[in-house]
C-alpha cells in the first residue's frame, strides 16, 4: 500500500511539474499573443492613418482641380458668371459629376456658349491630368471644332494664358482654318506640300 501511495505521490509530483511547465509555456504563449495583438493593433492604426492621409490628399486635389476649373471659367468667360462644383459619389473618386451653374442656376450646355464651356473644361482637365503625369505637351486631333466662330478668339486667348501659366505646349491637328491665326507656328499640309505661317 505504501508503495502504491508513493507511486501515486510520484505521479502527482510529476503531474504538478508538468502543470507548472504547461503554465510557463502558456504564459509565454500569452505574452507572444499579447505582443502579436499589440503589433496587429499598431498595424490597424497605421492603416487607418494612411487611409485618412489619402482621403485628405484626395480631397485637397479635388479642391485644387475645382479652383483651377473655376478660375479658368472666370478667365475664359469674363462677362458670364459660370461656376463649377465637383460632386464625388465615393471616397476614392471613381464616380465624379461636374455640375456647372450660371448665376446659381444649372447652366444650359446645349448652346454654342455651352460648347465653349465644355471645351474650356476639357482643356483644363487634359492639362491637369498631363501635369500629374509630369508631361507638358498636349496633342489634340480635330479638337475644338464645335466652338462657335465668335468664341474662337477668346478660347485661344484662354489656351495661351493656360500654356503660359503652366509652361504647356499644345499641338492641334485640324482641318479647321479658323485656328491657324492663333498658333505661335502654323504648318499647312496641302497636296503633299508643307507651308509655314
Amino acid at each position: 500500500m505504501i508503495e502504491s501511495l508513493n507511486k501515486i505521490k510520484y505521479q502527482l509530483d510529476n503531474l504538478e511539474e508538468q502543470s507548472k511547465q504547461i503554465e510557463i509555456a502558456l504564459k509565454g504563449e500569452t505574452d507572444n499573443i499579447n505582443i502579436l495583438n499589440k503589433e496587429l493593433d499598431e498595424i490597424i492604426e497605421a492603416k487607418q492613418y494612411y487611409k485618412k492621409a489619402i482621403d485628405i490628399m484626395y480631397e485637397r486635389s479635388v479642391v485644387e482641380l475645382k479652383d483651377i476649373l473655376n478660375s479658368a471659367l472666370a478667365y475664359a468667360f469674363k462677362n458670364r458668371n459660370f461656376e463649377m462644383d465637383i460632386v464625388i459619389s465615393d471616397k476614392r473618386g471613381k464616380s465624379m459629376t461636374f455640375v456647372i451653374t450660371e448665376n446659381g442656376k444649372p447652366a444650359n450646355l446645349k448652346t454654342a456658349m455651352g460648347m465653349g464651356v465644355k471645351c474650356v473644361i476639357s482643356a483644363v482637365l487634359q492639362m491637369y491630368y498631363l501635369q500629374c503625369k509630369n508631361s507638358n505637351i498636349l496633342l489634340l486631333d480635330e479638337a475644338y471644332s464645335a466652338i462657335s466662330k465668335s468664341y474662337v478668339p477668346e478660347f485661344f486667348d484662354f489656351l495661351k494664358h493656360m500654356c503660359d501659366k503652366l509652361n504647356f505646349k499644345i499641338i492641334i491637328i485640324t482641318h479647321d482654318e479658323r485656328f491657324l491665326q492663333f498658333g505661335d507656328k502654323s504648318y499647312t499640309f496641302d497636296q503633299g506640300e508643307v507651308s509655314v505661317r
